[in-house]
């Protein structure tokens, strides 16, 4: 997974999701690697398949943060805006200290 982190950060989205294909193909429900590539296809802006994703991974690793935060970004850009409220406040409820987490529901509202 840190090749596949390590391509979305360089942009190389592609490289990025043909790895996470690879683990998805033995771990359907592995949060990581559908989290990365649900972010790499928002970078290629394919806003609904990232949606899917990013939500697949959230329910596979519901304590996690950030990937609500995430799920929250997407979802605003895909004009999800009630759902993307939803996700930032869970971002919240998991990690109130993270700022970004507040200003992004913030600019939503």
């Amino acid at each position: 997974m840190e090749q596949a982190r390590s391509a979305l950060v360089s942009g190389r989205t592609g490289e990025a999701i043909q790895i996470c294909d690879r683990v998805l193909a033995r771990q359907r429900r592995n949060a990581e690697a559908l989290h990365i590539k649900g972010l790499a296809l928002r970078a290629q802006n394919d806003l609904e398949s990232a949606v899917h994703l990013i939500a697949r991974a959230a329910k596979a690793a519901p304590k996690r943060a950030d990937i609500h935060y995430n799920l929250g970004i997407t979802q605003a850009s895909a004009g999800h805006q009630e759902a993307a409220e939803a996700a930032y406040r869970c971002a919240i409820q998991l990690d109130n200290g993270n700022a970004n987490y507040h200003n992004n529901l913030g600019s939503l509202l």
